[in-house]
């Protein structure tokens, strides 16, 4: 858990970047789907 650890904290963004992916992903269907319930 050294603070010297370049590799490790490029996996931890990486991580965090394919989470945010998954949340803005997951954000995207639901609007999705309220829009088509409002539309139809």
């Amino acid at each position: 858990m050294a603070p010297s650890a370049p590799p490790r904290k490029n996996e931890n963004i990486l991580s965090i970047y394919k989470q945010t992916l998954n949340i803005i992903a997951d954000f995207n269907v639901t609007v999705a789907q309220l829009v088509r319930a409002l539309v139809s």
